[in-house]
């Protein structure tokens, strides 16, 4: 049986994990954007589901500069999970 594009790409989610939670969860140009986002769009105590979450580090930027918020994440790679 094939394997399908989404099990591929989880496959390689699943693969590169470690490397992008160490080069993406301390990124500063990204988290100056989600901070940005942040200000213009999400409420004090919003509740946000994060789909795609990854490692969380979007999460975890939004809850160390709003800890009223409620966060909930899913992502299909078990890795980063």
């Amino acid at each position: 049986m094939k394997t399908s594009n989404t099990q591929l790409t989880i496959d390689a989610y699943n693969k590169n994990a470690v490397n992008y939670a160490r080069k993406f969860d301390d990124y500063e140009p990204y988290r100056r954007r989600i901070l940005e986002f942040q200000r213009k769009y999400i409420p004090t105590g919003a509740s946000i589901l994060d789909l795609g979450c990854g490692p969380g580090n979007t999460i975890t930027t939004l809850m160390e500069h709003d800890s009223t918020c409620l966060f909930e994440g899913v992502d299909l790679s078990e890795e980063f999970i």
